[in-house]
């Protein structure tokens, strides 16, 4: 099996919320780990947006940078490629949706092609309401 790592469960892992436990069973289950390149991104930003706030210290943020460069690198990573953007283009069945999210959920069902039995793994609930519309099933709810 595999599963679609999507950016908020590696934030939540990363900042120790309340859902992070699920994650880090995830993270050490052995499954395959797939994600976009937007997930770097994401999660870049969002650590440099609570060092910039002041929520972490510039020590913690790099740590916490360390820290997802080092889930990253177990993750096989899907540029944002021309059929991604096609497919991202399109039409979601809850609309509206954002593009980031778009893309997401466009980069999760190219990985189907691959990956048949793929899982999300999302606490967004954007993504995790198209994900569920769109057929794919919830690895957080799968537990």
């Amino acid at each position: 099996m595999a599963i679609y790592l999507e950016t908020s469960p590696l934030l939540s892992w990363l900042f120790n919320q309340d859902t992070a436990q699920i994650v880090k069973a995830t993270l050490q289950s052995g499954e395959t780990l797939v994600t976009s390149s937007l997930t770097r991104i994401e999660t870049i930003r969002a650590i440099l947006r609570a060092t910039a706030l002041n929520k972490v210290t510039r020590e913690q943020s790099d740590s916490l940078v360390q820290g997802a460069n080092h889930i990253l690198s177990a993750c096989i990573i899907k540029r944002i490629s021309t059929a991604v953007e096609k497919q991202a283009s399109k039409a979601f069945p809850i609309e509206p949706i954002r593009s980031l999210d778009a893309i997401h959920l466009a980069t999760a069902t190219i990985f189907l092609a691959a990956y048949p039995d793929l899982k999300i793994l999302s606490f967004d609930l954007r993504v995790i309401n198209n994900a569920k519309a769109l057929g794919f099933e919830l690895h957080n709810e799968a537990r």
